[in-house]
């Protein structure tokens, strides 16, 4: 009887430490209605969105991801077909008109007589081997910088962890022009890194000088480029820029070895042109 009574306390005291973790995870995920609640609403997402728990589930990546690289981690949800409301950066046919581009293009080389664009110099070549993209094979660093191309990717802009300056926790998105709750913060712009940001993790010892940009989508349209919608981009897109390409950041024209360089900048001055 003994041996029973203990068997049934101790059945008694593993149900309540359940019990009391499962209060402990409602109650915390109560405390966090609207404080960063859905995936990437201004700030991080779930964990288990972009990490698994085990390394036997990872692909061999570091940071224990579902993908053999950070960018093929991010393109598991925004690749696909486009759409002005569709968050996909990577379309298959070319259909996603975000702001940021399409990275579609990057596999589509074209000529004609007397020339020719090839698919490397239409945007950022991103390293996503999951997707077939790949580092530029002719620009091996960052024009105008040091950032190399082999480690460029969309954690080298955009910041996967979304973390603002303040140390305040986050309410909503920093793209639309919305008003934080108080006590509270948006995010950045995009997720882009700010001050400090360590370019993805890739490069050791790069940090990020500039942060974010003042910019700000059509609330509307959140996802597309169109003939009536634009982003408001404000103060410190070139400064931000210049994170990775320093050399491009200056005040006035300049010419070097007969290259023109236009002035850029929140202290770019508006004066003649270099003779």
């Amino acid at each position: 009887m003994y041996t029973c009574m203990k068997i049934t306390c101790g059945i008694a005291r593993f149900f309540l430490l359940c019990l009391s973790v499962f209060i402990a995870v409602i109650v915390i995920d109560l405390t966090s209605v609207n404080v960063a609640h859905a995936f990437h609403e201004g700030g991080v997402g779930q964990c288990g969105g972009c990490h698994v728990m085990h390394n036997s589930e990872s692909s061999g990546a570091n940071w224990l991801l579902p993908g053999t690289d950070p960018s093929s981690v991010c393109l598991t949800c925004h690749a696909g077909a486009g759409s002005q409301n569709s968050y996909h950066i990577a379309s298959p046919d070319g259909s996603a008109m975000t702001p940021g581009g399409d990275f579609y293009w990057l596999g589509k080389d074209f000529a004609w007589a007397g020339g020719s664009s090839p698919g490397r110099s239409h945007g950022h070549n991103i390293v996503a081997q999951d997707h077939g993209y790949a580092a530029d094979s002719v620009l091996l660093k960052a024009p105008g910088g040091t950032y190399l191309s082999s480690d460029l990717g969309c954690t080298s802009c955009h910041d996967p962890h979304g973390k603002v300056s303040g140390g305040l926790p986050i309410s909503d998105s920093g793209s639309y022009g919305f008003t934080p709750v108080n006590g509270t913060a948006l995010g950045n712009y995009r997720l882009l890194g700010g001050i400090a940001y360590d370019g993805g993790e890739n490069v050791q010892g790069y940090y990020f000088n500039y942060g974010p940009p003042v910019a700000r989508q059509n609330s509307a349209i959140q996802y597309g480029e169109t003939d009536t919608s634009h982003v408001d981009y404000g103060s410190g897109m070139s400064e931000w820029c210049a994170n990775c390409h320093e050399s491009l950041l200056v005040n006035e024209h300049t010419s070097i070895n007969n290259s023109f360089q236009h002035p850029s900048g929140n202290n770019a001055l508006l004066e003649d042109a270099v003779d």
